[in-house]
């Protein structure tokens, strides 16, 4: 790895791997893995109003109400399977918030807020009602933007769930 990075120096090298004896050590591997995938983001001095999800598995739909309701206030979500470029997903260093949303992302997290300075969240995802509500107001409270009126999503939240339990009787 030394040998690759004296002589590519223009190219960011990682070793990345999963050690299954380590599973019973506090550092687990999924957890090292993500820390050292966001280790290689460049810190800037640019900020923009990009809250990054970390440590989603999977890519948040672009119909989303989240992603919504943070561009009707002038913020996106940025998240490291919708990069489709190095540059892009070095651009998650600019980003203002990182919103964790599961518990094995949070070391890579803590990493970004001690290298980077990127502030962040445990809002780890959830299907209750109450508790989504609440992510959105510490959400809104750390980008520091009133929460808009979620009660549309809610009323229609509410009535995809009842649909749902209707079609499966």
């Amino acid at each position: 790895l030394m040998l690759l990075k004296q002589r590519f120096q223009d190219i960011k090298f990682i070793t990345c791997h999963i050690d299954p004896i380590a599973m019973d050590r506090s550092i687990k591997p999924g957890m090292k893995m993500q820390e050292q995938f966001y280790s290689v983001l460049d810190k800037s001095d640019l900020s923009e109003n990009c809250i990054n999800l970390v440590g989603n598995k999977l890519l948040l739909s672009d119909k989303n109400e989240f992603r919504e309701i943070l561009k009707a206030v002038g913020w996106r979500i940025k998240q490291m399977n919708d990069c489709k470029t190095f540059d892009e997903f070095n651009d998650m260093g600019k980003s203002r918030l990182n919103l964790v949303v599961a518990p094995f992302a949070k070391l890579a997290a803590e990493n970004m807020k001690r290298e980077l300075d990127i502030p962040f969240l445990l809002a780890f995802t959830s299907y209750d009602m109450d508790i989504i509500e609440e992510n959105y107001r510490k959400t809104f409270t750390a980008i520091e933007i009133e929460l808009p009126d979620l009660g549309d999503y809610h009323n229609r939240t509410i009535k995809k769930i009842k649909e749902t339990v209707n079609h499966l009787k």
